[in-house]
């Protein structure tokens, strides 16, 4: 699989993880996924995976979405990868943009809206 088609997504709600994991692996991309995360961990997912794209949930176990994308940026090996954050939170799209989010999405989403943002970052 090609790097350029990997897709890195964490979201504290595992029925979620599971069918956006399905709707992209279905059009041919490579997901890991994950429930919970520590800062750690976070960093030997990416170290391990080096994805395209990441989703990040602004909820998550462990560590929030803002405090993933801090850390994503601390790193200049990584700083450049998109990160789209998503949230039920009716101000995710601020939080977004003080995140540094490349972009976001507001749960409950569509297929078609996740992979319009998805192709944006991902051709």
């Amino acid at each position: 699989m090609s790097p350029s088609k990997r897709i890195l997504m964490l979201d504290n709600d595992p029925d979620h993880l599971l069918f956006c994991t399905l709707v992209f692996e279905r059009r041919g991309y490579e997901v890991r996924n994950s429930l919970s995360c520590s800062p750690i961990d976070f960093l030997r997912l990416l170290a391990a995976f080096t994805p395209a794209l990441i989703f990040l949930d602004h909820a998550l176990r462990g560590i929030t979405g803002m405090e993933a994308i801090q850390i994503l940026r601390s790193h200049p090996q990584y700083a450049g990868i998109p990160v789209v954050l998503f949230s039920a939170e009716e101000n995710i799209a601020s939080l977004a943009g003080e995140a540094g989010a490349n972009a976001h999405l507001k749960k409950p989403f569509t297929i078609l809206q996740l992979l319009e943002v998805t192709r944006h970052f991902i051709p």
